[in-house]
């Protein structure tokens, strides 16, 4: 099993998406999607070639993946025996917003 790491930049995605649902649905509603984000995240140890390649961030040479929670996709790639959250993306916003 591999160590799952969150970057700076994903916690601030999540807190983000956290906020926007509790805003415009409810505090119940933002911790069950929260529950929901991590029990994916969670699945990706059970083989993370099986999610498929973030074209848009192919450049990076990476191999970012990505899994799709709800309205939000989680972009994850592995380095050495950890696997790196990098960003939590609310996919009703703009994607260039993602590069």
């Amino acid at each position: 099993m591999k160590v799952i790491i969150w970057s700076i930049s994903a916690e601030k995605n999540l807190k983000k998406v956290y906020r926007i649902y509790k805003k415009t649905a409810t505090k119940e509603v933002a911790d069950k999607i929260l529950v929901e984000i991590f029990q994916s995240v969670k699945s990706i140890n059970f083989g993370e070639k099986i999610f498929q390649v973030e074209e848009s961030l192919k450049n990076l040479n990476q191999q970012h993946r990505y899994i799709v929670c709800r309205h939000c996709k989680i972009i994850f790639f592995e380095s050495e025996n950890k696997i790196i959250i990098s960003h939590v993306f609310e996919t009703r916003q703009n994607p260039k917003k993602m590069k």
